[in-house]
């Protein structure tokens, strides 16, 4: 159904074998694991770089490098300015986002900030930040980015997940294979402006806020949320799952918030951006609070 948007570029194999790099990739650059230096060049799997940045400040722009992360904690001044476009930053795990990945642990400072507008890829990382920080946090307009296979918030604490600013417009990105919580503060994906934007087939549990809160008080086009899996430990607020404020003409079907049986929780569905029941601005389908099939507030 998705063929030809943003196809998965994603690695788990061993840092010297590429084997799934795209065809007509530009340079590598590996950071992280024994050995790392700034001072080394970086494109030997032995002597890696020690600094996403390092490596990021390699890449030309529009080049479609890659920088791959070994093994990785808190090597770089947070946060991390993504400012080249169709940068890929893939870290090498193991294909589980609930395993422990090349983990940045990033204090008291946003983790990865995109400030580039164009295509960027991230994927294969644990993010963790603290209370009052977002793990990944765009701020640049018309940003079209692949974000998959990532742990926000799940190996320690954070505020939110991806966050974007106004005037950080997420264009045409897709979220997908992404695991959210056990420690986000508040929302899994808050989002001022989602541009044709798709989230799919994530796991977003025991988050503070709302999973999906698209908060932006303009319109905006929405690509569609589906398929993804909502569970918090206590009854949520009305919109707990996923809120949409003024995004329209999205697809949202085949979602799932899971409850505990003994303690159902409100409508975790909300959308206040048209009238009427189901509300016409965006396309609802299916989906499902507990084992009930339900529209939105």
């Amino acid at each position: 159904m998705f063929e030809g948007i943003m196809t998965p570029t994603m690695l788990s194999v061993s840092p010297g074998s590429l084997v799934n790099r795209s065809p007509g990739a530009g340079k590598v650059f590996f950071v992280g694991g024994p050995n790392a230096s700034d001072d080394n060049e970086g494109s030997d799997p032995q002597r890696p770089l020690s600094k996403i940045a390092t490596a990021l400040a390699l890449c030309s722009d529009g080049g479609h490098d890659y920088v791959f992360v070994q093994d990785y904690w808190d090597n770089d001044a947070f946060p991390v300015a993504v400012n080249k476009q169709c940068a890929h930053i893939v870290g090498l795990g193991n294909g589980n986002p609930m395993g422990i990945w090349p983990l940045m642990n990033c204090g008291a400072a946003v983790g990865l900030e995109i400030g580039a507008a164009g295509f960027i890829e991230i994927a294969g990382l644990s993010i963790i930040t603290d209370a009052t920080h977002a793990c990944l946090e765009s701020v640049a307009g018309d940003v079209r980015a692949h974000i998959h296979h990532m742990a926000f918030g799940v190996h320690g604490a954070a505020q939110d997940g991806i966050l974007s600013i106004s005037g950080g417009e997420l264009a045409r990105t897709l979220v997908e294979h992404c695991v959210f919580g056990m420690a986000l503060v508040r929302d899994g994906v808050r989002v001022y402006s989602p541009s044709w934007s798709f989230f799919i087939n994530n796991i977003f549990r025991e988050y503070g806020g709302i999973g999906i809160n698209l908060y932006g008080p303009s319109a905006g086009r929405l690509g569609g949320i589906i398929n993804n899996r909502f569970f918090k430990s206590q009854a949520g607020d009305v919109g707990c799952a996923i809120t949409i404020i003024a995004a329209q003409m999205g697809i949202v079907t085949d979602n799932v918030a899971a409850e505990d049986g003994a303690n159902p929780g409100n409508n975790p569905y909300q959308d206040t951006s048209g009238t009427g029941t189901p509300n016409q601005a965006n396309a609802w389908g299916l989906n499902y609070s507990g084992n009930a099939a339900v529209y939105p507030a």
